[in-house]
């Protein structure tokens, strides 16, 4: 409920003070001339009275019992709101207080609130009074004022130019009160530097100009006239820009004087003004010269106006069209010019009005529409190209050329072409034509060919799109080569012949083909097929060069093949053998049976040679039944290489000594072998030669079906190697061989297991040292069957161990070969021998030395974690003596590393041993592996090894090897 409104009698209450009572008066008076609102509130700070213009506001009635703050339309942010109310409760004066309201019909009005608080005659607050007046009007004033500035300002910092206020006092001292931004990018100079010193304006100016300036700010100050000067003005970098300055002076309080004005940059128009100047004194050089030329043309040129009629005309346009002067002096318009021409039977007896209209030269709406270009022959039989071209003033610009040559040439050009096409698809020749993207754009037929379609598929494709993937690299690298040389790329390549007839050889030959400018344009390809030639050039080499009955190298080959195998056993420090063999009794084979069966036997002994031998060697038959063969790369140790090239003939004789099947049935015949080695280039290759073919002669007449050395020293070698493999076999079969072992202890001396090792006590020689007969072993292939014989035998101590309690968790630790490991049932094999012997591969150590980590690792891991899966542990021997790569140790499933004893040995003396020792018992250690350390002799030895950490031994100091 709205509280009732007093009268404005009530404020002459005996309560309150005469100044109050007379308040109502006081405010029926104001309201008659004011025309703002005065309010009144309670005590609750509730409006209770508002008096307008004439008395009460009946218009703000509905204001009567509320709040301030509560006035409809109020938009008083909370800020304002708690600023009000606070002022009401604390009984403080409002001064100019703005309320901005929100009216109903959607416009904005501005409130400005004054009162004061009343009190008493007591000195009790009563009520409050105030003024409340519309400031809508003088809010939006305000605002557009600001907002003129605001644009005001604006405007100055983005006009382009400087806008100014100059002063110069009384006693000549320039300043600037005012420059907009542009002062920084028109002299370099601050603003704030120049509000003190404007001084520093005029330095940047050319002497010259400033002597100018100078006399002219001088007039203006005088006589109070604009100031309107161009200048120059040099920056820091040297630049020289224009300027132009205007500006209106006026007399100052203290009589110096002011200038407002502005400053721009006119420097391009300076310039453009000069090049303008140019322009024009080139345009009318160019335009008498283009009259002269124009004059002088071979075309005719003939210019006609917008309204369609000829306002120019050079004299070859009379002599093409055949008209004359007088006619075109007229300025005729087109149409009537083609009149005249038609009704003088210019355009021939084929051409009517139809045609001409097709031209453009002539329409029935009298309108003319110009074709670009056209052709038409003259009555003079001219051939003439038409050309039209719209100028920017709605004229044209109509030549006439004789283009009769170009077109008879065009002609011929054509028939060449024709010619041309003919010759080109005629070439037998791969002939063909590529831009620097690769597509073909020209391919003859044979060219075609190739990819076995016609030359119009090969046309617009690349070679992605027509060769197998295979040749693809091969072809675009020729092409790029070719492009980035300047000279032809020569090649011969196995191209695709037609459907059905598989490759062919061609010479192929592509050249980069270039513009006028010298630029790749693309590649000209011919490839030609010399797959006949070949053949020819094939059977040539091989009459000059190889036998013809076997095919093999002939005696000039061989010599040559000879001489370059010295050379690379001088660069490599390689041995090499030439063996000499020659048959037996092949002469009465010829005499008995006839010739056809003698080389009937030579080829077949020519192909057994061939399988017989490496890839790398050479073999050669160098007359009548004789037959040599070239060992290459046999080593650097002349007794090594010997023992080889025994073995290769030894190999020959038991090949050569297979019967043949001959016409008769088969044949036997036996081989005599002559043997010589040689290294370095040192001698002749006929020497070589001679000496294989005496060690031949020596085998002959040993008895024939031999092998001899030339060198004795040689032979001998070769002859007791041969006793020692024969013995060895007859060693396996008689049961010479016998397993040793040699224990391995921990740090406390305690057994925990052996390593097995192979002995052999000879019938006449006693106990042969392994080193001796363990490479014969593994070359003659042997060490498969010693190999298997010690595992079994291993195995089988290892399941007696296990019945004894002293010996059950003893360990036993077998040495493998390179070829073992190699044989693809290996894992196997060793498998069928622990089930055989019941032996527990827990306790089965296989030992492998580093060699055989340098071929096939792959193969060798993929065994051992088969082997490991099965509980067998592994050992690598002699850890250090060889090479190992780190990648590949830590990927084999070992766990003892077995240090060599030729680190051992000098342990105590050398400091070298002794690092080395440290390190391999490091690096197990971060492998997670065992060191057993081998040939442990002293109690010195063992105790520094404890020290640096090894825990196994094995040596004389432990026990020797001994019968197991």
């Amino acid at each position: 409920m709205k509280p009732d409104a007093p009268a404005l009698d009530d404020f002459h209450s005996p309560s309150l003070t005469p100044a109050v009572r007379g308040g109502g008066t006081d405010l029926r008076a104001w309201a008659t001339w004011s025309s703002d609102l005065f309010w009144e509130t309670d005590a609750e700070h509730r409006l209770v009275r508002i008096v307008g213009v004439g008395g009460e506001s009946q218009a703000h009635v509905g204001w009567l019992g509320l709040l301030v703050w509560e006035l409809p339309g109020t938009q008083l942010d909370a800020a304002g709101h708690t600023a009000l109310q606070t002022a009401f409760e604390r009984r403080e004066p409002l001064r100019a207080l703005e309320l901005p309201r929100h009216l109903p019909d959607g416009t904005q009005q501005w409130l400005v609130m004054s009162g004061a608080a009343v009190y008493n005659e007591a000195g009790h607050w009563v009520c409050y009074r105030g003024v409340l007046r519309d400031c809508t009007s003088l809010k939006k004033a305000r605002q557009a004022h600001e907002q003129q500035q605001q644009l005001t300002r604006t405007l100055v910092q983005r006009v382009p130019g400087l806008v100014f206020q100059l002063r110069r006092s009384v006693s000549g001292w320039y300043t600037m009160p005012f420059a907009s931004n542009a002062l920084q990018e028109l002299f370099e100079v601050d603003p704030d530097d120049a509000k003190v010193d404007a001084g520093l304006l005029f330095a940047k100016l050319l002497p010259v100009d400033f002597l100018q300036c100078r006399e002219a700010m001088e007039r203006s100050a005088t006589q109070l006239t604009p100031l309107v000067l161009n200048y120059r003005v040099r920056l820091s970098d040297g630049q020289v820009n224009w300027h132009a300055i205007n500006a209106l002076p006026y007399r100052d309080s203290d009589g110096g004087t002011v200038w407002h004005g502005f400053t721009t940059d006119i420097t391009d128009r300076v310039l453009s003004d000069e090049q303008l100047q140019r322009a024009h004194e080139q345009l009318r050089a160019r335009t008498n010269l283009m009259e002269v030329q124009l004059g002088s043309l071979s075309q005719g040129v003939m210019m006609i106006a917008d309204d369609g009629r000829v306002t120019y005309y050079n004299q070859r346009l009379l002599e093409l069209l055949d008209v004359p002067d007088s006619v075109l002096a007229r300025q005729p318009t087109l149409v009537q010019l083609v009149d005249w021409q038609y009704a003088q039977g210019h355009f021939g007896p084929g051409v009517d009005r139809t045609q001409l209209t097709t031209w453009g030269d002539y329409s029935d709406e009298k309108r003319l529409t110009f074709p670009p270009q056209y052709v038409r022959t003259s009555h003079q039989g001219r051939t003439l190209e038409v050309k039209t071209q719209v100028l920017d003033d709605g004229g044209w610009v109509r030549t006439f050329a004789d283009v009769s040559d170009y077109f008879q040439a065009r002609q011929a050009l054509e028939r060449s072409e024709l010619h041309f096409r003919a010759l080109f698809d005629a070439i037998p020749d791969r002939v063909w034509l590529k831009n620097t993207e690769g597509v073909y754009i020209l391919c003859n037929p044979s060219g075609a060919e190739g990819y076995h379609r016609t030359p119009e598929e090969v046309l617009g494709c690349t070679e992605a799109e027509l060769s197998p993937p295979e040749m693809l690299a091969s072809y675009e690298g020729t092409d790029r080569r070719a492009l980035q040389s300047q000279e032809p790329v020569m090649y011969e390549q196995s191209l695709p012949l037609a459907p059905g007839e598989g490759m062919g050889m061609f010479d192929v030959v592509k050249r980069a083909v270039f513009d006028r400018n010298g630029q790749a344009i693309g590649v000209l390809g011919i490839a030609r097929n010399v797959t006949e030639r070949k053949r020819a050039e094939e059977q040539i080499e091989r009459l000059a060069f190889f036998d013809p009955l076997t095919g093999l190298c002939n005696r000039r080959l061989f010599h040559d093949r000879l001489a370059q195998a010295q050379a690379a056993s001088t660069r490599h420090g390689q041995w090499a053998a030439v063996c000499f063999i020659d048959l037996d009794n092949f002469k009465d084979l010829n005499d008995t049976q006839g010739h056809d069966q003698g080389d009937l036997l030579l080829k077949q002994v020519g192909e057994r040679l061939q399988a017989a031998v490496r890839v790398q060697d050479t073999v050669a038959r160098i007359g009548g039944d004789e037959f040599v063969l070239l060992l290459e790369e046999l080593g650097p140790q002349e007794d090594q290489a010997a023992l080889y090239a025994n073995t290769v003939g030894q190999k020959l004789l038991e090949t050569l000594t297979e019967p043949y099947p001959l016409g008769r049935g088969p044949h036997h015949n036996t081989p005599s072998i002559g043997i010589t080695l040689f290294r370095e280039h040192h001698e002749r290759v006929e020497d070589i030669l001679k000496r294989a073919d005496l060690a031949m002669y020596q085998s002959k007449s040993a008895g024939r079906n031999t092998v001899r050395f030339f060198d004795p020293h040689m032979q001998e070698v070769v002859q007791r190697r041969s006793e020692l493999e024969r013995d060895l076999r007859e060693a396996l079969a008689n049961d010479e061989l016998s397993l040793y072992s040699q224990a391995v202890v921990n740090v406390l001396g305690q057994t925990t297991g052996h390593e097995a090792l192979l002995r052999w006590r000879h019938p006449q020689r006693g106990m042969v040292s392994p080193a001796e007969f363990i490479p014969v072993a593994e070359q003659t292939g042997l060490i498969l069957a010693i190999g298997d014989w010690v595992m079994r035998a291993a195995c089988r101590h290892l399941a007696l161990w296990a019945r004894a309690p002293a010996k059950a968790e003893w360990t036993l630790a077998v040495n493998l070969s390179a070829r073992q490991l190699r044989q693809p049932d290996f894992v196997e094999t060793v498998q069928a021998v622990l089930a055989e012997t019941g032996a527990n591969p827990h306790l089965l150590k296989l030992e492998l030395t580093e060699s055989l980590l340098l071929h096939d690792v792959e193969d060798t891991i993929r065994k051992m974690d088969q082997l490991a899966d099965l509980g067998i542990r592994f050992s690598l021997d002699d850890f250090g003596t060889g090479y190992s790569s780190l990648s590949y140790l830590k990927r084999l499933p070992l766990s003892v590393l077995k240090i060599d004893q030729s680190f051992v040995r000098d342990l105590l003396t050398d400091p070298n041993d002794a690092a080395i020792a440290r390190t391999i018992l490091q690096l197990a250690e971060s492998l997670d592996l065992k060191v057993v350390a081998e040939g442990v002799e002293t109690e010195g030895q063992m105790q520094l090894l404890q020290v640096m950490g090894c825990e196994a031994f094995q040596g004389y100091l432990f026990g020797r090897p001994a019968p197991m």
